[in-house]
């Protein structure tokens, strides 16, 4: 009987210290869970940093192209503007100097029109050149082929 005792109170025993292994087991994959949510909320964090900096960069390059396109089209409108000048080519301007608005009341557009074909502000040393409907077709099937050619 006292074998059976000390048998009894051995594995009491391996279980009460099996249970607290368990217990510890269980305490580290707890721990072990939180190590890694944390690590991918901190690893979440960086990525989204770095894409709201990449987002940044990204906005600075389009306005620096948006810059560099409108001071292009700036540079190019005045160089066609003095071109025009000197070449006194018709512009948006009424008889008497005051520029003519592009956007605007409907009857602008025919203004604008009028204006570009008005003989007093045309170029007047250029004469209209009429061609027929037969050498419209002959230079198109000529480019055509010359395209084809290329």
């Amino acid at each position: 009987m006292v074998a059976q005792m000390e048998h009894s109170r051995v594995s009491a025993a391996d279980q009460q210290k099996r249970i607290e292994l368990e217990a510890e087991v269980q305490k580290l994959k707890e721990q072990v869970a939180r190590d890694v949510a944390e690590r991918e909320r901190f690893a979440q964090e960086v990525r989204t940093e770095i894409e709201e900096r990449e987002q940044i960069k990204r906005e600075e390059f389009r306005a620096q192209i948006k810059e560099e396109i409108r001071a292009e089209l700036r540079e190019e409108m005045h160089s066609m503007l003095a071109a025009g000048q000197q070449s006194n080519l018709p512009s948006n301007t009424e008889n008497d100097g005051t520029p003519v608005p592009l956007v605007g009341k409907k009857n602008n557009k025919n203004q604008l029109v009028h204006n570009l074909f008005n003989n007093k502000t045309s170029n007047s040393n250029v004469t209209p050149t009429y061609i027929s409907a037969e050498q419209l077709r002959k230079s198109t099937r000529t480019r055509s082929r010359q395209e084809d050619t290329d």
